[in-house]
């Protein structure tokens, strides 16, 4: 369940009693209070009209909302011709989720017009993003590949019902790429980026510099230094878990983490190895297929 929008409510509902009991206790500050309860009005509105809480408000200018099932999606006016479209990739996408999933969840998905629409309603201005109550997707990437992949980032937060920093990036982005592999996102699923960065010291060599809060931080350095060779390599390494063990085993992972301290332990629990031996394992496995030996970086 989303908690969000009830929370958001809340938040300015407690904040506008603050400013009336402020403005009851000091008669002589009246005139102060009544500026401060303007300026944070207007805030509030620009923030729900125009800014990242557009897709919980009731009034969305320049945008038309859609509801069928759980998909709820928000599109420009100039991009009616083209809802019909958005709501059958986004059924795709949501299809998608199912074979790790196995449930489906609630989302709220953003078409921006434009890449200012987007920096307005999630603070950057291209691709895909999460945003505070909804996934945005910039005007020319609204496919099943990327939608997919913003769905599952969604869909692991909420099945297992932790931060998305529980999960350490490469998993979690890893994932949503393996289950979101077409169109924009196929990009990052040729070998052959795996095999130049091991080549040229691109290859991250400890999965654990993208664990938890500073490996958030690490990922999205990495982002704007080498995007092509991370997307690459979380993908084939959640490729390498799904095919050699099962995806049973990968849905076994996500159960186990609603209970594990952290994912290492649930990583141990299912597949009996560390994760550090499993990342040894997919290098040996892949070095040895594509005939590396002694002619990698690491």
């Amino acid at each position: 369940m989303n908690h969000l929008p009830l929370t958001v409510c809340l938040v300015f509902a407690f904040t506008y009693l603050w400013i009336v009991i402020e403005f009851a206790k000091k008669p002589k500050k009246r005139r102060k209070t009544a500026i401060d309860a303007l300026i944070f009005t207007i805030i509030i509105v620009l923030l729900f009209l125009f800014g990242p809480l557009i897709a919980i408000s009731p009034i969305k200018p320049g945008y038309e909302t859609r509801v069928e099932g759980t998909i709820t999606i928000i599109y420009p006016n100039a991009f009616s011709p083209e809802a019909d479209r958005f709501l059958e990739t986004t059924k795709k996408a949501e299809r998608n989720m199912y074979s790790i999933y196995q449930e489906t969840y609630p989302v709220k998905i953003i078409w921006a017009k434009s890449s200012f629409d987007m920096m307005r309603f999630v603070g950057r201005s291209h691709g895909g993003a999460a945003g505070l109550a909804a996934i945005v997707v910039s005007p020319d990437r609204m496919d099943e590949g990327v939608l997919t992949h913003e769905l599952s980032h969604r869909y692991l937060q909420q099945k297992v019902g932790k931060l998305g920093i529980f999960f350490p990036r490469w998993f979690d982005e890893g994932l949503a790429t393996y289950l979101g592999h077409t169109d924009s996102m196929a990009k990052y699923t040729s070998d052959g980026i795996i095999r130049d960065a091991l080549q040229k010291g691109l290859y991250q060599k400890d999965l654990s510099y993208w664990n938890g809060l500073i490996g958030y931080i690490h990922w999205l350095q990495d982002v704007r230094k080498r995007p092509m060779e991370i997307y690459s390599q979380s993908y084939f390494l959640i490729k390498y878990l799904a095919d050699t063990y099962g995806e049973e085993k990968l849905k076994s992972l996500i159960e186990e983490s609603k209970s594990a301290r952290g994912f290492d332990e649930a990583f141990f629990r299912v597949y009996q190895l560390t994760v550090n031996d499993f990342h040894q394992s997919f290098l040996a496995a892949f070095k040895e297929s594509h005939q590396m030996q002694g002619e990698t970086n690491l």
